[in-house]
C-alpha cells in the first residue's frame, strides 16, 4: 500500500464548503496553507494560477456525473512553472463521502521551449534547473555545429576557458532567462564553429 501512496498522484477531497477532508500525496506544488489563523479550506490554500479554474471545475462537477478535466493549468513554485493537468470529480459511489469532491493533480512533463530549431527540455528541483536537453535533428546542421564546437573546446584548453568565463559572465546577468543566455552566447559559438 505504501508504494501505491508514492507513485499515485497528489490529490485531496474536500466537503462542498471546499474544507479539506483527506489529502493523498504530496500537495505542495498545488496548495500552501495561508499565512495566519489555521485554514484548511481549499479556496485558502490553492496556489495562484489554479484557483480561478478550480473554482469553476468544483461548482460544475458539483452538478454532474462526469469528471471535470482541466489540461495544462500553470501554476508557479519558487518562481518556477509548474504545469499540471486537474480533474475534479463529485463522489456519488461511497455513502460516507457523497456529495464531496475529488480533486486530482498530475504533472505534466515541459513542453520543450526554445525559439526557430533550438528545442530543449528542463528539469526543475527545490527552485534550481538541474538538467537541460537539447534536442537537435541527427546529422543535421545544428548537430554538426555542436560537434564542432565540442571538438574545439576539448582540443583547445584556453578557449574552453573563455567559454567557462563566459557563460559565468551571461548566467550572472542572464540566469533567468534561458533564450536571452542562448541567444547572448551564439556569436562565440558561431565564431568557434561557424554558423549551424
Amino acid at each position: 500500500m505504501r508504494s501505491l501512496m508514492h507513485y499515485a498522484p497528489a490529490a485531496v477531497v474536500v466537503n462542498n464548503a471546499g474544507d479539506i477532508i483527506y489529502i493523498s500525496g504530496r500537495t505542495g506544488k498545488y496548495l500552501e496553507p495561508a499565512a495566519g489563523k489555521a485554514n484548511w479550506n481549499f479556496h485558502a490554500m490553492v496556489r495562484e494560477g489554479l484557483r480561478s479554474p478550480l473554482v469553476d471545475a468544483l461548482k460544475l462537477a458539483a452538478t454532474q456525473t462526469e469528471a471535470v478535466h482541466l489540461p495544462k493549468l500553470r501554476t508557479h513554485l519558487a518562481g518556477d512553472a509548474q504545469i499540471v493537468d486537474v480533474t475534479v470529480q463529485a463522489i456519488r459511489d461511497l455513502s460516507a463521502l457523497q456529495g464531496m469532491l475529488m480533486i486530482v493533480f498530475r504533472d505534466v512533463a515541459a513542453e520543450p521551449v526554445g525559439r526557430g530549431r533550438r528545442k530543449w527540455f528542463m528539469s526543475w528541483a527545490d527552485g534550481h534547473s538541474t538538467h537541460h536537453l537539447h534536442v537537435v535533428v541527427h546529422g543535421g546542421p545544428v548537430w554538426m555545429q555542436r560537434l564542432r564546437f565540442r571538438d574545439a573546446l576539448r582540443s583547445d584548453a584556453v578557449l574552453a576557458a573563455r567559454y567557462a568565463a563566459l557563460k559565468a559572465t551571461l548566467a550572472l546577468r542572464h540566469g533567468t532567462d534561458r533564450e536571452v543566455y542562448t541567444e547572448a552566447k551564439a556569436a562565440f559559438v558561431q565564431s568557434v564553429a561557424g554558423p549551424d
